[in-house]
Order: structure tokens, then C-alpha cells, then sequence
């Protein structure tokens, strides 16, 4: 089935916009795999065959979201001075957690999920990518060990902001950001004075 490939075109957007919204608020209610596609025309406002004219499945959906806040978050990070990080993270993570707490419901699925996905997978090598650029060049390091830094740091910092999704969140998202900030540049730091 041909999908419809004019995506600049106003009702194209406003319809897949709808689309992706009426999955969001499904996806508050339920796990994505118990959503069907008549439930998201119902609150999407539109017939089946709509839905099928822009995607193939719920899951289609999902990707194209889980795509979309790939994309904001390369686009948080190339407006990030990476040089700044490894002074103080927490302005970036800041951002980052107000990116994730309004994508909160895709991005807990994403990390939950059995469904092998790529975004986890591409937050996780942008962090070791930045933390590569902002602090490996300050080190008298290796590439191999800057490298392995970098896996640690992001592996940490992944392994938290899990728990607090996986938590009664008894801490805001705020607080939390401030705390792998805080607990990177301690590391980071501490890693700079031991190689120098």
C-alpha cells in the first residue's frame, strides 16, 4: 500500500500530528502493544483507511515518535557548547530531562520495552560521543580509555534516570538531572585529576 509521501502539505501534518497525539494519550492508559488502530482513529478523529494512508501499524506510529524525539535531541545537543560539559552538565541535563519529561510515556516504553529499539541505543552513544568531545581532549588518556569513561558515564547515568522511571518518582525529574550532574562532573573531575 502506497503511503502518502506529501508530508509538507498542511492536512498530511495536521493528520499524522493527530495521529501521533491520539497514541500519546493512549499510551497513558495503556501498554502501546494493547492500543488498536480503532482506538486511535476514535480519538484521532479520522477513518481506518486514513490511519493506513500514513502508517502501517501502531508500531509505525511509534517509531515515527520515538524518530522525532531522537531528532530534538540531536538537535538540544548540537546547540550545546560540548566544551561546557565537563564544567557543568546541568544546564544540558536540564534540558534533556524537560525534553523526556514531555515525551515521558514514550520514553519510559523505550526503556522498558522488549522490543528491540534503537533510540536508547543512540541516546546512549551521543552521550559517550559528548563525553568524548568535552573532556577526552582535556585527559591525557587513550581513545580506548576515554572511550571506556564515556560507556561508564553513560551507562550510569541510563541505569538512573531508569530507576526513576521505574520508581514512585518520589524525586521531581529536576532533581534528579541535578544529581547525575552532579555525580558526572565528580566523576569526570576526579578522572581529569588522576590523568594529569
Amino acid at each position: 500500500m502506497d503511503k502518502i509521501k506529501n508530508d509538507k502539505d498542511i492536512r498530511c501534518i495536521k493528520t499524522k500530528r493527530a495521529i501521533m497525539e491520539a497514541l500519546k494519550q493512549l499510551m497513558k492508559e495503556k501498554a502501546v502493544e494493547q492500543v488498536s488502530v480503532s482506538e486511535i482513529t476514535r480519538l484521532a478523529l479520522i477513518s481506518r483507511s486514513t490511519f493506513y494512508a500514513h502508517y502501517e501499524s501502531v508500531f509505525s506510529v511509534l517509531d515515527e515518535l520515538e524518530e522525532d524525539l531522537m531528532n530534538q535531541m540531536v538537535e538540544l545537543m548540537e546547540k550545546t557548547e560540548i566544551s561546557t560539559l565537563s564544567d557543568d552538565p546541568f544546564p544540558f541535563s536540564k534540558q534533556m530531562s524537560k525534553l523526556i519529561y514531555e515525551n515521558i510515556d514514550i520514553y519510559q516504553y523505550i526503556i522498558n520495552s522488549p522490543r528491540p529499539n534503537n533510540l536508547e541505543n543512540k541516546i546512549r552513544e551521543m552521550s559517550k560521543a559528548n563525553f568524548l568531545d568535552s573532556v577526552a581532549e582535556k585527559m591525557n588518556v587513550s581513545h580506548e580509555e576515554a572511550t571506556l569513561m564515556g560507556e561508564f558515564t553513560a551507562a550510569g547515568t541510563e541505569a538512573v534516570y531508569k530507576y526513576w522511571f521505574n520508581s514512585d518518582r518520589t524525586m521531581s525529574l529536576d532533581e534528579v538531572s541535578r544529581l547525575v550532574a552532579r555525580m558526572n562532573t565528580i566523576i569526570v573531575k576526579g578522572l581529569m585529576r588522576d590523568s594529569s
